[in-house]
């Protein structure tokens, strides 16, 4: 009797991963309210009175974020996945994203390794809410049965500010 062959990349697998990632020409929100208080002295009853100024700016950098990821394979090729992502020195997610993943293993017996791509939208919250969309590719390489890691890039279109570029390196273990 001959045993079933043990593929690398499965259908219904599950993958959990950890990432970092850098966004080239990200633009992020400060948004600072400041209140003045001003007191008129003059006349027999001195008045205070009170002055709110909001200013919002936005600037362009290259950010350092890092992340998780969740996603399923219903079958070997085609899957979905969920991701969040803080940029470092934040404290809170401050963008989430869902994407639709088509893959075409390749496997050498131990080893193999999967181009992707990828299409998907989702938000960013970092002083003024916005939706997202992007389109990328990437690939993983599995060298044991559940371990791999992987690389990948996509563009990000943004629905109020300009697009960037998202680059991302991590690590998977699949179940």
């Amino acid at each position: 009797m001959v045993a079933p062959p043990v593929y690398l990349f499965n259908p219904n697998e599950y993958v959990i991963g950890i990432f970092a990632s850098w966004d080239v020409g990200r633009v992020d929100y400060h948004k600072e309210q400041v209140t003045h208080i001003v007191r008129e002295t003059s006349g027999i009853n001195p008045q205070r009175f009170q002055t709110s100024t909001t200013t919002e700016n936005h600037y362009v950098h290259n950010a350092v974020d890092a992340g998780v990821e969740a996603d399923y394979f219903f079958t070997r090729y085609l899957g979905l996945g969920l991701e969040g992502d803080w940029i470092c020195g934040n404290d809170v997610i401050n963008a989430v994203s869902a994407s639709f993943i088509a893959r075409y293993p390749i496997e050498y017996g131990r080893w193999g390794w999967a181009p992707y791509a990828m299409i998907g939208g989702g938000g960013q919250f970092d002083g003024v809410n916005a939706g997202t969309g992007h389109i990328g590719g990437g690939a993983e390489i599995r060298f044991r049965q559940h371990w791999g890691v992987f690389a990948d890039g996509r563009w990000v279109i943004h629905d109020s500010t300009i697009n960037y570029g998202l680059f991302r390196l991590g690590v998977r273990y699949n179940f």
